[in-house]
C-alpha cells in the first residue's frame, strides 16, 4: 500500500509544459493536488525536507482517462541535519496512460523515495532528472533516459 501512495504522491508531484493531445471532448483542467511539505530519509546519510516553493501546476484528465499534469514547480531541498539547501525547478511535464499504469516524466523532475519506496531493495532516491523517466505500477524501479543529477551529495557537502 506504500508503494502505492508514494507512486501516486510522485504523479501528483511532478509537472510542466502542456503536449498537444486529440480528444473528441474538451478535458477536465484543475489545479494539481500536491502537499506543500514531504520529509523523509530521502537520502541514505540524512533526513530531507521538501518544501513546495511555487506551485502553478495544472491537471488535465481527457475522456480516455489520460492525465497531463503542466505547469511551474519549484521545489526547495533541505538537508534537516546541516540545513544546507538547494532550489530546483522541477517543471516536468507528466504524462499518465489510461489505465494509470505508466508514468512518464518529461524535462527537469524531481524523483525521491526512501529506500524500498521503489521496490524492494532499492535505495534511498533524491535526483532531478533532465530527460524522461518511465515508472510502471507494480514494478521496481524505474528507467531513465537522460542526465541525472544527485542532490544528496550536493545537500551534504
Amino acid at each position: 500500500m506504500r508503494q502505492k501512495l508514494f507512486f501516486i504522491a510522485i504523479v501528483a508531484f511532478v509537472s510542466a509544459m502542456i503536449a498537444p493531445v486529440a480528444s473528441a471532448e474538451k478535458p477536465i483542467k484543475e489545479p494539481a493536488p500536491s502537499p506543500t511539505t514531504f520529509t523523509g530519509q530521502f537520502c541514505k546519510d540524512f533526513m530531507v525536507q521538501l518544501n513546495i516553493v511555487v506551485n502553478k501546476e495544472q491537471m488535465k484528465t481527457f475522456e480516455n482517462g489520460r492525465v497531463i499534469i503542466s505547469g511551474r514547480l519549484v521545489i526547495e531541498a533541505i538537508n534537516l541535519e546541516t540545513e544546507e539547501s538547494i532550489t530546483v525547478n522541477v517543471s516536468g511535464p507528466v504524462f499518465i496512460d489510461d489505465s494509470g499504469e505508466i508514468v512518464i516524466l518529461r524535462g527537469r523532475t524531481l524523483l525521491f523515495g526512501e529506500a524500498g519506496d521503489f521496490g524492494p531493495g532499492t535505495p534511498a532516491t533524491l535526483v532531478v532528472v533532465s530527460g524522461t523517466v518511465t515508472l510502471r505500477a507494480g514494478v521496481p524501479g524505474y528507467t531513465v533516459k537522460g542526465h541525472t543529477r544527485d542532490l544528496c551529495s550536493e545537500l551534504a557537502a
